[in-house]
């Protein structure tokens, strides 16, 4: 049978069935990444999987980064239940391709020092460890920084800003970073074969390419020290399990604390600088070593995002414009709407079982 549309002939049914090219690809990708190891260390944390609950202004507490349960899971060695599919790893693949493709044309521009530096710290019984992405020189000024990719309308509102908000790095970037200059604060940078001992480093640098348009923008990253009420976490050391109360209710005991300062760099201006007053370096260890005493203690975390949302819920951010009307709409179609990071998390079955939505639901009716 065929069928004749404007200058072209489309013959219906009776084709044989052929190998997809992209289809073959796009299955070796997926098997290849779920077979990918990593180091298995209950006390071993890295500054890429931070997380840290964050004061708002208005009081409320919100989650950024890695919830416990997934640190838990990682760190005790157990395995994925669930697979990143193949548009996760094409993300991931072209992420590394850009950042390899930067310090490529660093390294040709003369100001490469070095990629991926290891830092490795302790912080009491755990132990921090992780890579820089690139050590550069620029008029004898040493930069360390982290090439960043991302896409998305709500990720280049956050990042680029908007007319009436200015822009910012992710919250995880910054929770890395964080843990970057808390190791430089107690030691300096030196590298043998250029000449380079004992430099301190103050400051770090976020630059971020859209993977769409290649658009970019660079942040300036430094930590200002503070006092401060400490929390209820910092005083009391045998607390497990993560809860939002136990890590903001404030105490009348004072402690030295740090705070992420953010300034955007637009070719080589800087512009209007932002205090984070609502997060902690302080937090992030306290949160770390929680972390740690759940699994010493074999103590499960509990759940941290949801995977989908109650109907009060959709609606309250809808309105808020947190919510999208692209996701507004699966919802009304009866789609599970929810936090992302279950979404692609690889321990979700783990986690919630085969039918997650279903099964949130039980819970939250129990």
């Amino acid at each position: 049978m065929t069928k004749r549309i404007d200058d072209a002939i489309i013959i219906v049914g009776g084709t044989m069935a052929r190998k997809g090219l992209l289809n073959r690809i796009n299955k070796f990708i997926v098997e290849k990444y779920s077979k990918r190891t990593h180091d298995v260390s209950s006390h071993t944390f890295w500054p890429s999987s931070a997380s840290l609950r964050i004061e708002e202004k208005d009081g409320t507490i919100r989650l950024a980064g890695k919830c416990a349960r997934y640190l838990y899971w990682r760190n005790t060695g157990e395995l994925p239940t669930d697979k990143i599919d193949a548009w996760g790893v094409r993300k991931m693949a072209a992420g590394d391709a850009i950042e390899d493709t930067y310090n490529v044309w660093a390294e040709e521009d003369g100001i490469l020092i070095e990629k991926q530096h290891h830092i490795q710290y302790d912080i009491g019984n755990i132990t921090v460890s992780g890579r820089i992405d690139g050590i550069y020189m620029i008029d004898n000024e040493i930069i360390c920084a982290e090439i960043k990719t991302f896409d998305g309308y709500y990720a280049q509102k956050e990042i680029f800003g908007t007319s009436s908000t200015p822009g910012r790095p992710k919250d995880t970037n910054i929770l890395q970073v964080m843990l970057y200059l808390d190791y430089f604060r107690n030691n300096k940078y030196s590298n043998e074969e250029h000449n380079i001992s004992n430099v301190d480093i103050k400051e770090f640098r976020l630059c971020y390419i859209q993977r769409s348009d290649m658009k970019d923008r660079e942040y300036i990253i430094s930590l200002e020290e503070l006092r401060r009420p400490a929390t209820l976490i910092e005083i009391n050391k045998e607390i497990h399990v993560p809860s939002s109360n136990i890590c903001t209710r404030q105490s009348d005991v004072y402690v030295t604390d740090y705070i992420p300062v953010i300034t955007p760099l637009i070719e080589d201006t800087p512009g209007s600088s932002i205090y984070l007053t609502g997060y902690s370096l302080l937090g992030l260890h306290e949160r770390m070593k929680m972390i740690y005493r759940c699994i010493m203690s074999n103590e499960l975390p509990p759940r941290e995002y949801e995977y989908t949302y109650s109907d009060e819920k959709i609606e309250k951010l809808y309105k808020d414009g947190t919510l999208s009307k692209k996701k507004y709409a699966e919802y009304q179609k009866g789609m599970a709407v929810g936090d992302w990071n279950c979404r692609w998390c690889i321990y979700k079955t783990k986690c919630w079982g085969d039918k997650p939505w279903e099964n949130q639901k039980q819970e939250e009716s129990k």
